[in-house]
């Protein structure tokens, strides 16, 4: 049963990460409305995936390192949301500087809730589901 959870773990981050990648190519390629592109990838694909893999994470895993797996998804989805201008800026140190300031601390927080909402859910379910089978 052991291998079974850590492989799921496994699972649901390489997912996660794919999604993470498939949604920076779309905001990289997109020739039209790259400000859509970027809005639904960032406040709606992103978080939806960070609370689904953070469910499976709160599920299986039984360690309390669990809810650090928040700052991961904070910091990973924030690094999506500054490639945008980054990218879009040419690269250019003088934009890249100032585009890093405290605005970049809300963000991490926003996609860092996110995950501990899936963190939360999938811990109150592996609860539930133990308190069940101790009745039984």
């Amino acid at each position: 049963m052991k291998q079974l959870t850590e492989k799921s773990k496994k699972t649901a981050l390489i997912a996660y990460l794919a999604v993470w990648v498939i949604c920076f190519l779309a905001i990289l390629m997109s020739p039209h409305d790259d400000g859509g592109i970027a809005f639904m990838t960032m406040y709606v694909v992103l978080p939806i995936a960070s609370i689904c893999v953070g469910a499976v994470i709160g599920y299986v895993s039984h360690s309390q390192k669990k809810w650090l797996a928040a700052l991961f998804f904070g910091a990973m989805n924030m690094l999506c949301a500054a490639a945008f201008p980054i990218l879009n800026s040419g690269f250019k140190v003088k934009e890249i500087v100032t585009y890093y300031d405290a605005a970049d601390i809300p963000m991490f927080l926003f996609f860092a809730l996110a995950a501990i909402i899936g963190i939360l859910f999938g811990h109150i379910k592996m609860k539930n589901e133990k308190r069940k089978a101790n009745k039984h």
